[in-house]
């Protein structure tokens, strides 16, 4: 058996380790069935899930959610599986809802979002100023690396998107894309 305990159902399943490796038994033959207690633990997106009921078809395994008695290989617990698994999505959605409202309302009230910032501010002084007086942040990363100052979290070595990052967090400015011709 294994199992995906704390990953939640919105991360898509080749990005996690354990479902692929069930999903790698399922096809080599050498496991019979993918059993889930409930539909979102397998996936709250309708198409994560149907591309699983293709695979458990193509490969002829079972996909079975415990909770609701819902087994894929029956037409209507494959009906029922579409049915959940569209509520779970619609349920994912609500709550991306809510936490953005509710983020947005905290920063409203002035409250700080996000991680503390571990870049000692000296070094973050270093790199706005030297990013306000025209320095591309490819060129301040390679000083920086060259100067040997240390990442804030311990990376190898500076890039031009922490350069970015740690600029735009301070100034609040980013720069307009432009997506082709206008």
């Amino acid at each position: 058996m294994l199992a995906d305990e704390g990953v939640s159902g919105a991360v898509p399943p080749e990005s996690r380790k354990r479902f692929k490796a069930a999903l790698a038994l399922l096809e080599a033959g050498e496991a019979e069935a993918l059993i889930f207690t409930h539909v979102d633990r397998a996936s709250r997106c309708t198409v994560d899930f149907v591309r699983l009921i293709r695979l458990s078809e193509e490969h002829d395994w079972r996909l079975i959610v415990t909770e609701m008695g819902i087994d894929t290989r029956t037409p209507t617990g494959k009906a029922m599986a579409h049915i959940a698994v569209v509520f779970a999505e619609l349920e994912r959605d609500f709550i991306r809802s809510r936490t953005r409202e509710a983020l947005a309302v905290r920063k409203d009230q002035g409250g700080v979002l996000g991680r503390p910032r571990s870049t000692p501010e000296d070094v973050v002084a270093r790199v706005v100023r030297e990013r306000t007086e025209g320095k591309t942040a490819y060129g301040i990363a390679r000083d920086l690396n060259k100067d040997a100052v240390p990442t804030a979290r311990n990376a190898r070595s500076w890039s031009q998107s922490t350069v970015t990052l740690t600029t735009s967090s301070c100034l609040r400015v980013r720069a307009p894309r432009v997506l082709g011709k206008l």
